[in-house]
């Protein structure tokens, strides 16, 4: 009677995406995509393939990333990793429409490794409201009425709704 005891080595491909959960419109956002081979042997020819939805407009990425207009995704190659070790790359986008995006990324490598993952993220509208206070004259003198105009501007991407407008003026000011 003989025994064998031999060890079974193969890589091993995880993939997975980092970043906001929740973002606004017209703010760029950046994830973090990262692959790691947790296996027991050199991980080769890696491709990682993001498809944005069509909410998020591609700005940028890293590590010779290149972008496909048609297809609206991202592709890396790396031509190996070795076992135990992770790598990252970086993508940048701009939230054009609210809701629930869906960013899919694909990780594959030689010998048929396979890995997916999916990353939501919300786009929101906000309000942004800013406002400026003039005075006809000015000097006031004693005794005089004046106008003050207060303008209130809205820069956000959403209405503003249920605005209250107040002002708190001096015992020397009475409002008429």
């Amino acid at each position: 009677k003989h025994d064998i005891h031999f060890e079974v080595i193969a890589p091993e491909l995880q993939v997975t995406i980092k970043g906001p959960r929740i973002r606004y419109l017209d703010r760029r956002a950046t994830h973090i995509v990262e692959v790691g081979n947790s296996g027991t042997a050199t991980a080769r020819d890696i491709s990682l393939v993001m498809q944005l939805p069509r909410g998020l407009k591609f700005v940028s990425t890293d590590h010779h990333g290149r972008y496909e207009s048609q297809q609206h995704t991202v592709y890396w190659q790396l031509e190996k990793l070795p076992a135990n070790v992770q790598d990252a790359v970086t993508i940048t986008t701009l939230p054009m429409e609210t809701g629930n995006h869906i960013m899919k990324l694909d990780g594959k490598a030689n010998l048929g490794i396979t890995d997916r993952f999916e990353h939501v993220m919300r786009v929101e509208s906000v309000p942004q409201l800013s406002f400026t206070i003039a005075d006809e004259a000015d000097p006031i003198e004693e005794g005089s009425d004046t106008t003050y105009e207060i303008r209130v501007i809205n820069k956000g991407t959403r209405t503003a709704t249920n605005v209250i407008v107040g002002a708190d003026l001096p015992p020397q000011l009475q409002p008429i």
